[in-house]
C-alpha cells in the first residue's frame, strides 16, 4: 500500500495510514493487536464503505508486512466484515 500517511485505510472507523504505522511502530504486529489499539478493522461495513469493495483487513496486513519487522503468525483475514 502506497500513499500518504492522511489515506484513510479503514473507512468503517476513518482510521488512516499514518495511525496504522503508528500503532505497528509501537509493536503491534498483527491484525488482532491493531485492532485494539486503533478500532480499525471492527466496523464490520468496510465492504459498503470502502471505495473498493473489500474489507480493510488485507490493507493492514499489507502496511503490517511493510512496516514490521516481526513475521505475522496468521494470515489475520478479514474478520470484520465476514460476520
Amino acid at each position: 500500500m502506497s500513499g500518504k500517511d492522511s489515506e484513510i485505510v479503514c473507512y468503517c472507523q476513518d482510521i488512516d495510514k499514518k495511525t496504522i504505522v503508528d500503532s505497528i511502530g509501537r509493536g503491534n504486529n498483527t491484525l488482532n493487536l491493531i485492532r485494539e489499539d486503533t478500532s480499525a478493522c471492527t466496523g464490520g461495513n468496510c465492504t459498503v464503505n470502502n471505495p473498493s469493495g473489500t474489507c480493510c483487513s488485507g490493507d493492514i496486513m499489507e502496511l503490517v508486512r511493510l512496516y514490521s519487522k516481526a513475521e505475522e503468525s496468521s494470515s489475520g483475514c478479514c474478520s470484520c466484515c465476514s460476520s
